[in-house]
């Protein structure tokens, strides 16, 4: 697994140019967030940045994974847009299944692209932060900043669509509707901050899939040697309990030689003799010892 990671790695590194922009627009969102002077997110990436202020701060850095428009990426850069239960069946990327907007005749509106929560590919090192709750990025950070926000071509299909918009809607070209009846038909580019653009060459489709096997492994692998160092410890102590009961063995052993040695040195028939007058008398025979 550690091998077809890499192997994917080492491609996207030496990659094609488009890759290198893509590389080049995530600083480019970096710094942009910067220009815009003493805010939460600019001190954040300040911090970022040095790694002693960030290590400094623990307080103002825990739990926070990152900025919204450095944690994903988008197909284009027309979809990233500054004022922009269940999940779709074998999605690496966990997109929500939403029900698609549908027309009178039950066919969808013209120029209809999808839902911005869903257009936002996060990028795969993100898509196993979770909430305390067991919750993703996208079911919970996105869908609260986006909703069922729709995304449209041009700002003539989102017009034509409106009687199938309830949340709001945004088109390529600039046209945005944040509620039914409240329209906004100017020009996007006002605002430099965007989601970095995804690259041509999109990954593996079991990328997701074998990173999740690699990180249970490698789980495993750390449970497995918790549970070595407990059995060593036992090992160890029941090593120094041999040890000890051996040496009081041994001296036990030391001790019994030594007395027998200083004993003096009988015949077995002395010895045999001398056993059976330390042997207590029958009854009969103390009486037969006192009549004689």
């Amino acid at each position: 697994l550690s091998v077809t990671l890499s192997k994917y790695h080492s491609s996207a590194a030496t990659g094609t140019e488009n890759e290198e922009r893509t590389s080049q627009s995530e600083e480019e969102t970096i710094k942009q967030i910067l220009q815009y002077g003493p805010s939460a997110a600019s001190i954040w990436c300040q911090l970022r940045a040095n790694h002693t202020s960030y290590a400094s701060y623990p307080t103002l850095t825990k739990d926070v994974i990152g900025i919204v428009a450095t944690l994903g990426r988008v197909d284009d850069d027309n979809l990233s847009r500054p004022y922009c239960g269940e999940f779709v069946l074998d999605d690496p990327q966990r997109r929500l299944d939403l029900l698609k907007p549908k027309l009178s005749t039950g066919e969808s509106p013209p120029g209809f692209l999808g839902f911005a929560v869903n257009m936002i590919n996060v990028e795969y090192m993100n898509l196993f932060f979770l909430t305390s709750s067991g919750h993703g990025l996208r079911e919970t950070l996105l869908y609260n900043i986006f909703s069922r926000l729709q995304v449209y071509k041009t700002r003539e299909d989102m017009l034509l669509a409106r009687p199938c918009i309830s949340d709001g809607a945004i088109s390529l070209d600039g046209g945005m509707i944040r509620h039914p009846g409240i329209f906004s038909l100017g020009s996007w580019k006002e605002m430099n901050i965007r989601f970095p653009r995804s690259s041509a060459s999109s990954a593996p489709s079991k990328y997701s899939e074998t990173e999740k096997q690699l990180m249970e492994m490698r789980w495993k692998k750390e449970k497995m040697e918790e549970d070595m160092k407990r059995e060593q410890a036992l090992l160890d102590a029941a090593r120094h309990q041999f040890q000890r009961k051996k040496e009081e063995f041994v001296k036990f052993l030391a001790e019994s030689s030594s007395y027998a040695a200083q004993q003096p040195h009988m015949h077995p028939m002395q010895q045999q003799q001398q056993q059976q007058q330390q042997q207590p008398m029958h009854p009969m025979q103390q009486n037969h010892f006192m009549n004689r």
